[in-house]
């Protein structure tokens, strides 16, 4: 990502994975820009939910609010 920090926020951008165990179909869903002010480490404990349309993929969210301060 060509973001820069600000403020002492630094950029991630998360990136998920489902995998079809019967198809091995993969499919990524990737989040916009999360600003967190934690000096650059981070440790994500805790799993981000995935909300995906099941009849059009391509509309997802996903839920990283808990990561920005």
């Amino acid at each position: 990502d060509e973001s820069r920090s600000s403020f002492e926020k630094h950029p991630f951008i998360f990136t998920c994975v489902y995998k079809n165990e019967e198809t091995n179909e993969e499919k990524y869903f990737t989040s916009e820009r999360v600003y967190c002010k934690n000096n650059g480490l981070t440790y994500i404990g805790e799993k981000v939910k995935v909300y995906v349309d099941p009849n059009n993929y391509d509309n997802y969210y996903i839920d990283v609010k808990v990561f920005e301060k």
